[in-house]
Order: C-alpha cells, then structure tokens, then sequence
C-alpha cells in the first residue's frame, strides 16, 4: 500500500497493476527477479516468496476472461460454479463492458452479483 501511495498516478491506465505489483515484491522480499522461483506462469497454482507473500491464480480474481465478456451481460446467463467458487472477485471489465445495457430481472451474471455486493448501486439499475 505505501507503493501504490508513494508511486501514483491518477492518468496511468494501468500503472497500478502488475508492475507496481512486481515492484513492492521486489522491495519487500529484497529480490532482484520476483520471476526466478516460477517455472512457468500459472493460472492454477499459488506462488509463494521467501518471505511473507503468495500470489493467488489468476482464476481467483478472472473467472471470467475478457474474451468470454459478454456470458456475464446476457439475458437468464448462469453462473458457472466451476469457475467462480474459489473466486473472491469477477472483474467486469469496465473499459470493455461499458457499451452492455442493464436492467433489473434480466438474470445477468452481473446482477446477480450487483445485487449482493453492490445493493445501493444496483437500486439505481433502471435509472
């Protein structure tokens, strides 16, 4: 968190992300290549340091990927339990998404998940 206060920068698109990510590693752990403990990229498994931190697979946080976007805007869409039960968030993809109309009791993925995390917005749906 001191990273990302220290280095932000409100017009960076992505600059908040994995680099920033990368970097607090590097300086938290005193590793000169958070990538030399990792045989391959993985989507599945943890990566754990020498010191106080593991990064989660990418399935925990992009159940979803952004080229199955729209399965998470379609009328009566379902919710695959494979791929969300282990997640702790589903990234919507605001950049990609923003052109998809919503409305209440279409049965979106999105609203389902609008309705439990983000009640107060989700009133204003149909506004």
């Amino acid at each position: 968190m001191l990273t990302l206060a220290k280095n932000y920068d409100p017009k960076s698109w992505a600059g908040h992300g994995p680099t920033l990510l990368k970097d607090a590693i590097k300086d938290h752990c005193n590793v000169s290549n958070i990538y030399s403990n990792i045989s391959e990229p993985s989507r599945i498994k943890s990566i754990s340091f020498s010191c106080d931190i593991s990064i989660l697979p990418q399935a925990f946080f992009y159940p979803y990927s952004w080229e199955n976007l729209s399965e998470l805007f379609k009328n009566d869409g379902c919710i695959d339990i494979k791929k969300t039960i282990n997640a702790y968030s589903i990234h919507f993809y605001g950049k990609l998404s923003n052109h998809f109309s919503l409305k209440q009791g279409e049965n979106t993925i999105f609203e389902y998940f609008a309705k439990i995390n983000c009640p107060k917005s989700y009133l204003f749906l149909n506004e």
